[in-house]
């Protein structure tokens, strides 16, 4: 893929955070896409790499996304981000109750490492793009003073303490 294909994404303060975390969502995307069909013991190790993120990050990455932005998009872009969430939830489910029997499917493994890296795509290259142009100064004010708190929530250092 060439640079011109995908430029660099400018993020916004008041968006930055979630971009932050999809970090770790697109970390374990590459990973799940990769777990081999006849590997129990790699997609077990898997599974549980993926319910630990899940359970550190991605799920109170979700939640925070829903309550944060939900009002601030248009109709078909809270619809297709709800449905996803959705379907990624459903598929974490499954992965874990697939984990707890003891029995990782590589099939379902590699469904969330696709869905996952199409979904954070979207957000990533769509819809943040178009939150950014729609929002007022009052939006993206209130918008950076609810999202300052993400940061120090999953561990990272808030970004004006690195500059």
């Amino acid at each position: 893929m060439s640079n011109s294909e995908h430029p660099p994404l400018t993020r916004e303060q008041a968006l930055a955070p979630f971009s932050r975390d999809h970090y770790t969502g697109l970390v374990q995307s590459s990973r799940l896409r990769k777990a081999p069909p006849d590997g129990a013991e790699a997609c077990a190790k898997l599974a549980t790499d993926f319910i630990d993120a899940w359970d550190r990050e991605i799920a109170d990455h979700f939640d925070d996304e829903e309550r944060l932005l939900l009002e601030l998009m248009n109709d078909p872009d809270r619809q297709r981000l709800l449905n996803e969430h959705g379907q990624v939830r459903d598929l974490a489910a499954r992965i874990r109750a697939e984990r707890d029997r003891g029995r990782s499917e590589s099939v379902t493994l590699r469904a969330m490492g696709d869905l996952l890296e199409s979904h954070i795509r979207w957000e990533e290259r769509d819809l943040f793009n178009r939150l950014q142009q729609a929002l007022t100064d009052e939006q993206r004010r209130a918008l950076e003073t609810q999202t300052a708190v993400i940061d120090p929530a999953r561990g990272r250092q808030p970004r004006q303490a690195r500059d």
